[in-house]
């Protein structure tokens, strides 16, 4: 099995570094790390990791919509992506992130987008994700390009601590 790693937190500058294409998505190394990474997502109880959070400048990220109804086998992996916004209303939602832990905030995200990337065999998906989904990647994405959640705010008064945001929740 592989081992988790450990999740770099706000101030690492990798977390605002261009990451590097992955040249040869079935390098023994790019595999190791994608086993490491859905470790470490699992362990984190996280919906998405991407690469630099774990240290690595590599355009890769993995996504999991719902990890409570869907298992590991269910995350997607996406490797050398191209995202599109799509003609679609953005949608203010409340965002979290595990290199920024105990801090939430509201982003406008598109709610609609076109992805395109290789798996972890290098098979080229093309898919169009809505919602909840569409949110993830974009988030996801945006760490491959050195943007952080933080960067998209509008105002402070869009930020909120966990604890506020749970007990938020628990009031719903």
């Amino acid at each position: 099995m592989a081992k988790a790693l450990k999740i770099v937190e706000l101030g690492d500058p990798i977390l605002f570094k261009k990451a590097a294409p992955i040249p040869d998505v079935l390098h023994p190394d790019i595999q190791t790390l994608i086993d490491q990474m859905i470790e470490t997502l699992k362990h984190a109880n996280g919906v998405g990791l991407a690469a630099p959070q774990v240290g690595v400048s590599k355009r890769l990220y993995l996504v999991w919509p719902d990890p409570v109804a869907t298992t590991a086998a269910d995350i997607r992996i996406v490797i050398n992506p191209k995202l599109t916004q799509l003609p679609s209303p953005k949608v203010r939602d409340i965002e979290g992130c595990l290199s920024i832990p105990g801090m939430r905030g509201t982003v406008s995200r598109h709610q609609l987008v076109q992805l395109q990337y290789q798996d972890r065999t290098g098979e080229t998906h093309s898919v169009t994700l809505r919602d909840f989904e569409a949110r993830i990647v974009q988030h996801e994405h945006d760490h491959l390009d050195g943007i952080v959640y933080l960067d998209r705010i509008s105002a402070t008064q869009d930020l909120m601590t966990e604890g506020y945001y749970t007990r938020m929740e628990e009031n719903l």
